[in-house]
């Protein structure tokens, strides 16, 4: 099956024009701070930006990335900004996960983490119970997310996806 989008590794030029994404993600980051973090990962060996785009090349999602060793010495596959825009067809968000989980496996990552800084806490929580209600009960407002998967487990499992979009 052809897939109208494919996720690559953004050049420069590419991954700076992605701020329109940003801003249209309503993310608190300013213009100058998005191209020094698409910068800092590009020089990094350990680091980059991968983009899903269209054969003609709008790009419809971006993440930034970073392998990071923990102090455990454990090894995060690090995504600091996960932004997608769902339109048709195959999931962008899906094509951008299952990149992220390639990369880090073939990185021998053992986990990878992915924040959502940008959904509304509303969205996340819904209604509060439990130890979330105690926060949000006392004025806290949930401004984003993590989700962190441990890999080693599941490539025991042979439940890495693999495929390429």
């Amino acid at each position: 099956m052809a897939y109208p989008y494919s996720c690559m590794t953004l050049d420069p030029k590419a991954a700076e024009s992605a701020y329109s994404l940003v801003e249209a993600a309503g993310l608190n980051v300013a213009h100058q701070e998005w191209l020094s973090s698409v910068h800092t990962s590009i020089e990094s060996p350990t680091a980059g930006v991968m983009g899903v785009q269209t054969q003609c090349g709008r790009i419809h999602g971006v993440y930034l990335y970073d392998v990071k060793e923990e102090a455990n010495g454990a090894s995060l596959f690090h995504v600091p900004f996960f932004i997608a825009f769902e339109i048709h067809g195959p999931s962008v968000t899906e094509i951008m996960i299952t990149s992220a989980e390639q990369m880090a496996a073939r990185r021998n990552c053992d986990f990878v983490e992915i924040h959502l800084d940008h959904v509304s806490g509303t969205r996340l929580l819904g209604r509060a119970t439990g130890g979330a209600a105690l926060f949000t009960n006392s004025g806290y407002n949930v401004s984003g997310l993590r989700l962190r998967k441990p890999l080693r487990e599941l490539r025991a499992r042979g439940t890495v996806r693999e495929g390429s979009y």
